[in-house]
C-alpha cells in the first residue's frame, strides 16, 4: 500500500479533524498517518475557527472596573467627612454622634445613669400636694379603696420592685402592665442620684453633676476636642464607678479611632 506524501494529504480539506488524529502507533496497524508535516496549514485553520473577543467586551470590562475603582476611592472621604459631623464622643466605648442630645442620652442609657426609676409606691398611694389628700399613684382617684388599687395589678409590683433605667421604659410598663391609658405624675416615682463628682480628662478640672459634665465635655467637642486628647481616668467615686457598664478605659479608646 502506498502511502500518500504528507505535502498532500496536508492540502486535503478537512482530513484533521481533533478526534482522528493518529498517533505513532497507527503506523503499525496499517493505517495511514494522519500528522500533517506542515503545521502552518494547521495553525491557520485554528487561528479562522477561533472567536475574537469582544473589543466592546473588554472595553465595558475596563470602563467598570475604572467605575468602581473610583466609587471605591470615594468611600474613605465620605466616611472621613461624615466622622467630623460625629463630633460628640462617648466618654465610655467611643461610639461618636452628631448632637448633643444623641450622645448624652448614649451615655446615660448604655454605660451610666445615676437616677432610676421605681414602679409605684408600695402602698399604691401618693399625697396630692394640694389637697393633702391620698390618691391612686396610679389614675389620681381621691380615697380610693383596696380593690380599687388592684384593679391597677398593684400586686405585680409590690415585692419585686421594678427599676428602670430610663423614664420612657417605666412609662412603656405602666401602660402595658398596668393599663393605664393616662399617666399620673411621676416626680414621685424617681430615686435621685447620689452626690457626684468626677474630672474632665481634657482639661482636668472637677466636676460636681451630671449635667456639669455633659456641659462641660460638650463645650471642648464644640471646639475639636477627641478622645486621642482625653488624659487618665474619669475620677468617679468607687460607688459611682462601680455602675458604670460596658465601658472601657478612657485613655484607650483613642485606639479605637
Amino acid at each position: 500500500m502506498t502511502v500518500p506524501a504528507f505535502g498532500s494529504l496536508s492540502q486535503t480539506p478537512g482530513l484533521y479533524p481533533e478526534s482522528s488524529r493518529g498517533t505513532q502507533s497507527d503506523l503499525g496497524h496499517g493505517q495511514q498517518s494522519t500528522v500533517p508535516a506542515d503545521n502552518s496549514s494547521l495553525d491557520a485553520t485554528l487561528m479562522q475557527d477561533k472567536p475574537k473577543s469582544s473589543t466592546r467586551s473588554t472595553e465595558g470590562q475596563a470602563d467598570s472596573a475604572n467605575y468602581s475603582n473610583h466609587a471605591f476611592a470615594q468611600i474613605p472621604s465620605e466616611k472621613s467627612a461624615d466622622d467630623k459631623e460625629r463630633k460628640f464622643s462617648c466618654t465610655f466605648c467611643g461610639h461618636r454622634f452628631k448632637t448633643k442630645y444623641d450622645w448624652s442620652r448614649h451615655e446615660k442609657s448604655r454605660h451610666l445613669d445615676l437616677e432610676v426609676w421605681i414602679c409605684a409606691p408600695e402602698s399604691g398611694l401618693t399625697r396630692n400636694p394640694s389637697t393633702g389628700q391620698d390618691v391612686c399613684a396610679y389614675c389620681t382617684k381621691p380615697q380610693p379603696s383596696p380593690d380599687h388599687i388592684a384593679e391597677h395589678n398593684h400586686s405585680n409590683c409590690v415585692v419585686m420592685k421594678p427599676t428602670f433605667n430610663r423614664k420612657d421604659h417605666l412609662v412603656q410598663h405602666l401602660r402595658l402592665v398596668h393599663r393605664l391609658t393616662k399617666l399620673p405624675p411621676l416626680d414621685g416615682w424617681r430615686v435621685h442620684a447620689p452626690p457626684f463628682v468626677c474630672r474632665c480628662g481634657f482639661c482636668g478640672q472637677s466636676l460636681t453633676s451630671w449635667g456639669e459634665r455633659t456641659d462641660h465635655l460638650a463645650g471642648h467637642f464644640r471646639k475639636g476636642a477627641t478622645m486621642r486628647d482625653w488624659q487618665g481616668e474619669h475620677g468617679f467615686t468607687p460607688d459611682v464607678a462601680a455602675q458604670v457598664e460596658n465601658s472601657i478605659p478612657p485613655y484607650l479608646i483613642a485606639d479605637q479611632y
